[in-house]
């Protein structure tokens, strides 16, 4: 099985049960444990930001006009063929949206599992 993580916290708990060997692909946010920091970085971030204020501004005026925080490598994912792509429904500011990923699955051959 082939598994690309777009979610942080998803990519430890895989390594946590054992399922590091799995990882194809990782989130631009992942960096634990040490040794996943090598495999592809397929996701990426849209904004920068030097203050709390900038901050809200930006997620704000983002998230109002619909446009996602994040970037998805559509080609990079589809050349390291995941079976499964994790990620999360709760927070579209915290990490890249389910709409964005699940897109990306839809053009895919073979598709990854839902």
């Amino acid at each position: 099985m082939r598994v690309a993580s777009v979610l942080p916290s998803a990519t430890e708990i895989l390594c946590f049960i054992g399922g590091e060997r799995l990882l194809v692909g990782r989130s631009h946010e992942d960096n634990f444990p040490p040794q996943i920091t090598s495999l592809p970085v397929i996701t990426g971030q849209t904004t920068t930001f030097t203050t709390a204020a900038e901050v809200d501004r930006v997620v704000s005026d983002s998230i109002g006009k619909g446009q996602s925080l994040y970037t998805l490598d559509a080609p990079l994912i589809e050349s390291l063929s995941p079976d499964v792509i994790l990620t999360q429904d709760i927070c579209s500011v915290c990490a890249i949206d389910l709409q964005t990923v699940e897109r990306l699955p839809a053009k895919m051959t073979p598709r990854p599992q839902d």
